[in-house]
């Protein structure tokens, strides 16, 4: 059987070859391939400052908390409370939150803890406008007795006491009750109050 030629039925000799054009593509897909390519950079530069700000906020909630390196305590110290406005009976940490002023709960365990602490010789309590409630009072005072009858020496100082009874009932707690010369010391007793509705639901 005769063999066919490879080149049978193809031109030697050409003036020029023409390449396959590829098919155009139409104007939607162009505009969707754009809007892909976009949408995907969008998307690693919102990932990529992200996670930039995850470690950023990181590191500066490990600074403010204290996570470097704590410092060491004296052997000896003095205890300095500041009671400053209101106290919630608990709260949930956030390692986003920046606020650092405890609860109550973290009050009355410092007062506790030092009870038992030997380098702790004394507890300092200062009102500057502290809003406890009646029965944070109360249980505040309890903490300040058992520190009281641990041995240790505790003071109570105020610049005046002249918002009722609250200041004098956790003073009445401590060994010495220090005050300024020019502060006015207030003791008008208890007063509750309770609204009646009646002649407004007659009406």
């Amino acid at each position: 059987m005769p063999r066919r030629s490879a080149l049978k039925g193809r031109p030697l000799f050409s003036a020029y070859s023409r390449k396959p054009q590829p098919p155009k593509k139409s104007i939607l897909r162009m505009a969707g391939g754009f809007l892909y390519r976009n949408f995907k950079r969008l998307c690693m530069m919102i990932g990529i400052i992200f996670l930039a700000s995850m470690f950023t906020g990181g590191m500066l909630v490990s600074l403010i908390a204290g996570d470097d390196e704590a410092t060491g305590m004296p052997d000896k110290m003095v205890v300095y409370l500041s009671l400053e406005g209101s106290y919630s009976d608990y709260s949930i940490s956030s390692p986003y939150s920046l606020s650092k002023k405890p609860n109550f709960r973290h009050v009355i365990d410092a007062v506790d803890h030092a009870q038992t602490d030997d380098r702790v010789k004394g507890l300092l309590i200062v009102e500057n406008g502290g809003a406890l409630s009646l029965a944070q009072r109360q249980e505040f005072r309890d903490a300040v007795k058992r520190f009281r009858a641990s041995g240790k020496p505790t003071w109570f100082y105020a610049e005046s006491m002249d918002d009722g009874l609250g200041s004098y009932y956790i003073a009445s707690a401590v060994d010495e009750i220090w005050m300024q010369p020019i502060g006015t010391l207030s003791v008008p007793g208890l007063r509750a109050e309770i609204p009646y509705a009646r002649g407004l639901l007659d009406k």
